[in-house]
């Protein structure tokens, strides 16, 4: 079995190659996680009823970078994540069997995602160096509201997501392929953003049910 295990990785071996580029992609995959922070929820002061419809409003509060040369790439990382969430979240609220309205009508919840943070980093150092080198960061706040009170939201917390704080394993690889080059590529900004909309669909929800209020998943494509 131990003569097995090493051929597997002799020098020079294609295979031992490829496994090598699978296990680093792995390793920056593991080292992807999102944070809840500051959660505060109350009550309703007003009406008890079910909400059935929701308003979604995505806002940046993030502060430049003190380079400019990095500004540029920023404001791409901006528009990306805007219009990710702008286009998911109302689909996500929408499988709870909720009426997501456009700005400009009266919703009975406002959900308020303010970009506080983000930076999409560099691969190649999350892959080769690690140790948060290049990595990716997305922090987001949320609040839940009643938009006929004007007292403190119902739901209130932070998200911060971030990929490649742990070392790097890409040292001595060759190429990026194959399946090393899969993995990887669900690696930056877009894990972030998955890890960030997961984190506010349990809030959410956990909110909702804590109020009695349904919250209830749409069955996908081809279940009964």
């Amino acid at each position: 079995m131990q003569e097995v295990a090493m051929s597997l990785f002799r020098p020079g071996s294609a295979r031992a190659a490829r496994l090598l580029v699978i296990a680093a992609a792995l390793s920056i995959a593991g080292c992807a996680g999102t944070t809840v922070h500051e959660v505060a929820s109350r009550p309703p002061t007003l009406s008890s009823l079910p909400p059935r419809s929701i308003g979604v409003v995505i806002e940046d509060e993030s502060l430049p970078p003190e380079k400019p040369s990095r500004r540029a790439r920023q404001a791409a990382d901006l528009r990306t994540v805007s219009a990710a969430l702008s286009e998911r979240i109302p689909k996500l609220l929408a499988s709870h069997r909720l009426a997501v309205v456009p700005a400009g009508q009266p919703p009975d919840l406002i959900l308020r995602c303010r970009i506080l943070a983000l930076r999409s980093g560099s691969k190649a150092l999350r892959v080769f160096v690690g140790y948060g080198a290049g990595k990716t960061v997305l922090q987001v706040g949320v609040t839940l509201a009643d938009p006929a009170a004007r007292d403190a939201p119902l739901l209130d917390f932070a998200t911060h997501s971030t990929t490649g704080s742990m070392p790097g394993g890409g040292y001595g690889i060759p190429a990026l392929v194959g399946e090393g080059l899969k993995a990887l590529q669900k690696d930056g900004l877009a894990v972030e953003v998955d890890q960030t909309l997961q984190a506010i669909d349990s809030r959410v929800g956990a909110y909702f049910l804590s109020q009695g209020w349904p919250y209830p998943t749409l069955p996908q494509l081809g279940e009964p």
